[in-house]
Order: C-alpha cells, then sequence, then structure tokens
C-alpha cells in the first residue's frame, strides 16, 4: 500500500470515529427529562399506596418497586429498583423540600410505575 492510501485510510477512519462519537453524545443528551423546579412547593397529594396483590387470606406480597427518589448534590434524582443506579437527574432542589419529604427522600421514595413516578415529579415541578 503506498503512502497517499494509508493516509487516506486513516483520514477516514479518524472521521468515522468522530461522527459515531458524536451521534452516541447527541443520543444521550436527547433522553435526559428537563424538569423545572418549584421555588416553594404547596401542599403536595402524597402518592398512592403500593399496590399488594393477595396469596391468601393471611398474606400479600408487594411487588418491587421499579423507580425511587434519592438525592445526589442537592437534587432529587430518580434511581433504578437496586436503589443505586442514577436513571436521570431532576432539577428539583431537595432545600426546598419539607422537613417530612426530606425524611422520605433520605430512605427511598418508591414508585411501582413511571405513571405514578412522573405525577410525583410534576407536583415539585413548574
Amino acid at each position: 500500500m503506498n503512502k497517499k492510501t494509508g493516509i487516506c485510510m486513516l483520514a477516514g477512519c479518524g472521521a468515522a470515529c468522530l461522527i459515531l462519537s458524536v451521534s452516541i453524545l447527541i443520543g444521550r443528551l436527547s433522553h435526559k427529562p428537563e424538569i423545572k423546579v418549584e421555588p416553594s412547593p404547596a401542599e403536595v397529594p402524597m402518592s398512592e399506596p403500593q399496590q399488594s396483590v393477595p396469596l391468601s387470606e393471611s398474606m400479600t406480597v408487594v411487588p418491587p418497586a421499579a423507580y425511587y427518589i434519592g438525592e445526589l448534590d442537592g437534587y432529587l434524582v430518580v434511581l433504578g429498583s437496586n436503589q443505586k443506579t442514577v436513571l436521570f437527574e431532576t432539577n428539583i432542589r431537595y432545600e426546598f423540600l419539607s422537613d417530612e419529604m426530606k425524611e422520605k427522600v433520605k430512605t427511598g421514595i418508591s414508585f411501582q410505575n413511571e405513571r405514578d413516578l412522573y405525577e410525583f415529579l410534576e407536583n415539585y415541578s413548574t
């Protein structure tokens, strides 16, 4: 292979890598939801109680939560079912929550589905 062909192939591979990197970055940025902060939330209704599946008259099983609300660097974040994986960050400031809600966030507020999660987030955002 001559020198000119090698340089062209190297330049082509570099351009392909650059295009791939940019497309991956754009894909990741486009999935981050934008939630605005409400400076002083009014009285917010609590999420619905967890649904239970009856086993028998004496036992019930509560399905595991799919999402949790936690706090990271002064903001609320949505965590996965393991309560460690940050699925996405919000713009809702932890400091604006009531003392009661701060305690609940410390232990992790659980949600069974996306609908309940987004209802909660909408109540605290503008």
